[in-house]
């Protein structure tokens, strides 16, 4: 399938702005680009260049950096009012703010000859992790505040963190910010200091600041009284939890319906470190359970040589630091003072369900990048939490968590896609899901691709056991009319639900589908009871083909686990495990795509000379052969 593309180059570093029902802003190497969400088309007029002054490039250019450096990468966009729009750039590495007006009708945009320095407020680095949030009037920032890249800051001005202070920040890596109930919070990773004497670790990390925060007294007036931040638990639980240390990506607040109760969370991706082996997760965090963290226990080091250990309540000051307050200016110097050396809590965040939603570990790639379409309603009436990850190798993978509407505790990831959006080796970025368009929006960091949300109108899956087998909250069986149609089509025809079927849990669907067996293709069972699926995406079922050359079949064994995804050696070549048990993988059928950005760009889906066979039983046995 062709999908709409929008192209660049890779040194664009393409980051995503802002984005309304129709158009999104890309800010890009010296432009903003306003972009269609229907096409991926640039609008006519509507593109904002600012390029850095020659005297910029030849002082960057001076102090050692290289010529794609010394450009005006646009990191900053700010509707200041529904006329007025602020955007920062990197300048090459001296970051400047603009003012624009926007004018009534057209929507175009002029510079009205207002700027000043973005210092603490943009990057110097188009490639450095920062983030920002525009609340209220006034830009809350997480970056870095000199050349270097040594200073690093949460900053609004003139409040800031303590520069060089490790305790406050220890080498952070800045992912997201959002406003929530009179606070503003900050996603990172930073170096741990707690861990400092058994060694050196990554945590993540949630940080808040009061909005209100108008600094303390003499001589704290520029810096935060309400700064604290606690560490957020990703793991595996047991006897020995296995963590996820190093946030990656967040998505926004969502509210709904978990475990029969109205909550707020957070998805997080979280990876092991650099140098161990590949390992991504999702979880969740209740934003409820994270400002719980706040209220609880504090954490301190007495001196450089002894552990880090709860603070006594005893020896916490009132008012309770850390708590928003009418004026902070009047605080008494004791408390500023304990919030500077003790703004780390004892309890880290735990994760909803205690556990991930999903995990995946590969020698191949790691999830980069999340999105998630909220509270999708599925046939049965609960709602469901679509998510979409993508990965540093260019793919995209789609599931859900079918018992997450009446569970808490318990999990149960349905791995629905995985499609190979971009090149093997292209880093996904960025995600962002238009409903009005049915579309994923996909961005690395020179190209933009939308992807359908759901894949129910292809001709592959309408059959009753394909549309079925999919698993997915977007589609659902029409039995009358013989057809796999798109869930919101479903809710909206006024038809009875009655002759509609979904199995989200994958169960009763050979039962459900046995009146159509004379007419589609049937799952053959061979000795044992071991059933061979192809899995191509074609919905094809065949015995394997005893022509192919042994020595190039590749045999694993496996009493736990699903394989979720095998590509060709040109791809993959990795088997990956995720969420679900090993018993579901029977009879299932996991969909993998290959999408063109122009004809003959990428390859037609799988080789004709690639074959992958699931063998379900007491063992599952994989069998890759890749024989011509």
């Amino acid at each position: 399938a062709t999908v709409p593309s929008f192209f660049g180059n890779s040194t664009d570093y393409f980051k995503l702005l802002d984005q309304n029902e129709n158009t999104l802003l890309i800010g890009a190497r010296n432009a903003v680009y306003n972009i269609t969400i229907d096409q991926l088309v640039e609008l006519h007029g509507q593109r904002i260049s600012w390029p850095s002054s020659d005297a910029h490039r030849e002082l960057c250019t001076l102090k050692g950096k290289h010529d794609q450096d010394c450009q005006n990468y646009i990191r900053v966009y700010a509707r200041v009012n529904a006329n007025r729009i602020m955007i920062c750039g990197t300048n090459s590495f001296k970051p400047l703010c603009r003012y624009y007006n926007v004018l009534p009708g057209n929507g175009s945009v002029v510079y009205d000859n207002n700027e000043l320095e973005a210092q603490g407020r943009c990057p110097y680095n188009p490639q450095h992790n920062s983030t920002y949030v525009y609340t209220d009037g006034q830009l809350y920032s997480a970056t870095v505040a000199d050349f270097s890249g040594a200073d690093a800051l949460i900053y609004r001005e003139p409040q800031r963190t303590e520069q060089f202070d490790s305790k406050q920040l220890n080498q952070p890596a800045f992912v997201s910010a959002i406003e929530y109930n009179g606070y503003v919070m900050f996603f990172y990773r930073e170096v741990a200091m707690e861990y400092m004497n058994c060694g050196k670790a990554i945590y993540s990390r949630v940080s808040r600041v009061c909005k209100n925060d108008k600094g303390g007294p003499y001589p704290f007036q520029d810096k935060w009284t309400s700064f604290l931040k606690a560490r957020l638990n990703c793991s595996i639980p047991g006897e020995y939890p296995f963590y996820f240390d190093e946030l990656q990506a967040t998505t926004n607040a969502i509210s709904g319906t978990y475990g029969g109760m109205r909550n707020k969370i957070i998805y997080g991706i979280m990876t092991t470190p650099e140098n161990a082996i590949g390992g991504s997760a999702v979880c969740a965090f209740s934003v409820e359970d994270i400002m719980e963290a706040f209220e609880g226990p504090f954490k301190a080091q007495r001196d450089i040589h002894s552990n880090w250990l709860q603070v006594p309540p005893s020896s916490v000051p009132e008012p309770r630091p850390g708590k928003c307050v009418d004026d902070s200016r009047t605080l008494p110097k004791a408390l500023v003072n304990f919030v500077k050396t003790n703004n780390l809590m004892d309890n880290s965040v735990p994760s909803l369900h205690s556990r991930p939603v999903f995990t995946r570990v590969s020698l191949y790639y790691r999830l980069s990048a999340i999105a998630v379409d909220p509270q999708v309603k599925a046939l049965d009436g609960n709602r469901y939490d679509v998510i979409f990850v993508g990965t540093n190798d260019g793919k995209v993978i789609k599931f859900v968590n079918i018992l997450s509407a009446n569970s808490s505790d318990d999990v149960r990831t349905v791995v629905i896609s995985e499609t190979q959006a971009f090149p093997p080796g292209t880093k996904i970025n960025e995600m962002t899901i238009s409903k009005k368009n049915a579309a994923l929006i996909v961005i690395s960091s020179g190209k933009i691709i939308s992807l359908p949300l759901h894949n129910c109108n292809e001709h592959t899956f309408k059959t009753c056991r394909k549309c079925l087998d999919l698993q997915d909250p977007y589609c659902a069986w029409d039995d009358a009319n013989r057809d796999c149609k798109p869930i919101e089509d479903v809710h909206a025809s006024g038809a009875s639900i009655d002759q509609f079927y979904q199995r989200l849990d994958g169960e009763r669907i050979g039962e459900i589908c046995r009146k159509y067996d004379h007419q589609e293709p049937t799952v053959h069972t061979y000795e044992d009871n071991d059933v061979y699926t192809r899995v191509d995406g074609s919905g094809a079922v065949e015995k394997p083909d005893k022509s192919f050359d042994q020595r190039n079949v590749l045999i694993v064994h496996s009493n736990h686990g699903t394989v979720s995804s095998v590509g060709p050696e040109d791809i993959d070549n990795e088997i990956s495990m995720s969420s679900v048990e090993g018993d579901e993988l029977a009879n299932r059928i996991i969909n993998t795509h290959q999408y063109h950005h122009k004809p003959g760009k990428f390859r037609d889906g799988v080789s004709s000379r690639y074959r992958v066979y699931f063998a379900t039983g007491k063992n599952y046995t994989v069998i890759c052969s890749w024989c011509g």
